[in-house]
This record gives structure tokens, sequence and C-alpha cells, in this order.
């Protein structure tokens, strides 16, 4: 019986032990998950802090994109073809502008037709021109803003049309340039004084906003004219006046008017110069007057008083015709005459058309006419004339 209880004894301490060891076992294989489950936590951790470097990495991609976006989007280059080539040796310039009054200049790389300028990093600008400058010229005008400088006529050969739309890629020259030569005699009676070329596009002329004109300053030899200028002039500057402004202030004398613009030059003569121009690049300057003429007459209802001469052609027309001054009670005109020796006689005819036309009869001077040297400003004395009959 002993020895059984042993035997039974000795079956629970193996049996308790088994039970301990695969206890133990089962513990210690719980815990390997937990330990194997935290090593995703910690890959998990290093993947967002990965996530989050990309992401910094991107921001700064982004960013810089944007930068460099932003500096492409205002840096301006204008490429343009003109209509003409410049010199190769000319300088050319570019200028921009907008409506706030903020101007300036580009120097333009030119090849042949094509002319590119870079307006740097600014896109406030509405609108820009051309200019290529003269011989020896390398300094845009003087002063970079809206109105136009003191300067421009005496470093610009010529210059495109205003450009609004940045995308155009062509314009063409305003303006061309011809040489200008002075007869002597013109030279000398105008020493000193300051010559220009005036040139216009007429307002009935078809694709004309307005009308159009270019007063530029002879300087060494060549002015500007308005290209496709339905007629041009050469004026004299009023003496000490050395830039145009305005007619009134800065105009004395006033060139005849040629109605075909020359090719490249033009020779100028004044009044009593013995050449007669062959054609349109050859022209007399004269000089004129005020001259007032007065007729005493009464000439009857519907009828008006006219003067004619050696000035106008010996024409009767409105553009002649005096006016009755209700006041003096007498027939008043005042014309600009050109200066030197005139003669004239007055005409009676109807006030809306001329038709009938009764002239002053004959007067005992050598001419038979009136005669008269126009120096400057004047009234006439009032006559009571002699008409036919």
């Amino acid at each position: 019986m002993k020895n059984v209880k042993k035997l039974l004894l000795s079956v629970f301490a193996l049996s308790a032990l088994m039970l301990s060891a695969c206890s133990g076992s089962e513990a210690a294989s719980s815990s390997q998950p937990a330990s194997s489950s935290s090593q995703p936590a910690q890959t998990t951790s290093q993947a967002g802090d990965s996530s989050s470097e990309a992401e910094v990495s991107s921001s700064e991609e982004v960013s810089s994109s944007e930068e460099a976006s932003s500096s492409q989007a205002q840096d301006v280059v204008i490429n343009v073809t003109v209509d003409d080539a410049p010199a190769a040796a000319h300088k050319v310039w570019g200028h921009a502008w907008n409506s706030a009054g903020a101007a300036d200049w580009f120097e333009a790389t030119v090849s042949g037709t094509s002319i590119s300028f870079n307006l740097g990093h600014e896109d406030t600008y509405e609108g820009y021109l051309i200019v290529e400058l003269k011989d020896g010229e390398t300094a845009h005008p003087t002063k970079a803003t809206s109105e136009t400088p003191s300067n421009w006529d005496e470093v610009v050969l010529r210059q495109t049309a205003n450009v609004t739309n940045f995308s155009q890629t062509s314009v063409n020259w305003t303006t061309f340039a011809v040489s200008v030569s002075l007869d002597a005699t013109f030279e000398s009676h105008f020493s000193g004084r300051t010559i220009a070329l005036n040139s216009w596009i007429d307002e009935s002329t078809p694709g004309a906003k307005d009308g159009a004109s270019k007063i530029s300053i002879v300087s060494g030899g060549k002015a500007l004219l308005l290209t496709g200028a339905d007629a041009y002039e050469v004026i004299v500057l009023k003496s000490g006046h050395t830039s145009y402004t305005s007619w009134d202030d800065d105009v004395e004398v006033e060139g005849a008017k040629k109605y075909t613009l020359p090719a490249t030059s033009i020779k100028v003569y004044y009044v009593n110069s013995t050449v007669t121009p062959a054609n349109d690049s050859e022209t007399i300057v004269t000089e004129t007057a005020a001259i007032k003429f007065v007729v005493n007459n009464d000439v009857g209802d519907g009828n008006a008083v006219y003067v004619a001469g050696n000035f106008n052609g010996w024409a009767v027309n409105s553009d002649w015709r005096l006016e009755y001054n209700t006041t003096t009670h007498k027939w008043e005109g005042e014309f600009d005459i050109t200066k030197g020796d005139i003669q004239y006689k007055f005409v009676k005819a109807e006030y809306t058309t001329p038709t009938t036309k009764k002239w002053e009869k004959d007067l005992s001077t050598t001419s038979k006419n009136h005669e008269y040297t126009v120096a400057d400003d004047a009234t006439l004395d009032a006559v009571t004339v002699d008409f036919q009959s």
C-alpha cells in the first residue's frame, strides 16, 4: 500500500510538473505576438516621418514652381517684324508706357526686319512703340514720359505706330526720313531760323481717324514725313523758337502745300527765287501778311464785293469775298497775302454764287490795277469803286 501511495504521489508530481511546463510555454508563446505587434507600430511611425518629409519636399517644389511661373509671367518679351529693316549702323529702342504715367526705354536687338526687346519683370505696360535713331545717335530721347521729349526730332529717324496688343507680330513705321536742302536765297533770308516739315493725312482719307499730322524739325539735313500723308509743307518757326509746341505760338511762315510725297529728298526755295519747282521734291516757301481790304460801295441786295489779284490767280469765289459790316456800313475782308508786290481789283457779283461779275474799271496805274507792296499786316484805305456797268 505504501508503495502504491508513493507511486501515485510520483505520478501527481510529474503531472504537476508537466502542467507547469505547458503553462510556461503558452505564456511565452502568448507574449511573442505583443512584441511582434510593436514592430509595425514602429514601422508606421517611420513611414509617417517619411511621408511628412515628402510633403515638405513637395511643398518646396510647388513653391519653387510657382516662383518660376510667376517670374516667367512677368517677363514680357516683344518680338515683332517691321515693314522696312533699320540701317545696320542705327541704334533701335523700344518705348513702353501705361496710362498711370509710367514709361521706360529698352534697347532692342535687330536682325533684318525682326526686332525684339525685353520689358523685364514688368507686366503693367499698356503699349509700346519702336524708334530708329539717326546716324551717330546712341541714346534714346531724353524724357521717358508719355509726352514727346524735346529732343525727339533731333535723335529719332523714324518711329512705328503705337502698339497696345502685346501679342501682335508685326508693326509698320509711321514716318520716313527725307533729306532737306535749302537754296542759298532761302538760307540767307531765314539765317539762324528753325525749319520744319509739316505732313498730314486728311480726315476724309479712308482709314484716317480724325486725321493725323506730323511736324518734324529739320536737323542734320534730315526730317521726317508721315507715311501715307496726303500732303506736306515747309514751315519756318518764329525767331528764337527751336522746337514746336503749337501752331499759333511757334509758326511764322508756311510754305506752299505739296500733294505728292517726295521719295527721298526735298529742295526748298524762297519766294523771290527765280527757280520754278519742277516736281513735288522741290517747294517754295512764301511769307504772308494779313491785309484788310475795305470798300465803301452799296452794291445792292443779293450782291457782294470780291477781291481778285495776282495773289489768287484773279479768282472770284467765296474764299475771297468781303463781308458787309453793319456798324461801319462798309464791305471788309482780311486775307493772308504773300509778301511782295501785288496787283488787284474789286468785283461786284452775286453773294451766294458769283456768276454775273462786274469788274472794277481800269485805274490810272501802269498795270491798270491797284498796286501795293505787302510787307507787314495792314489795313488798306477804304475806297469807293467804279464798277463796270
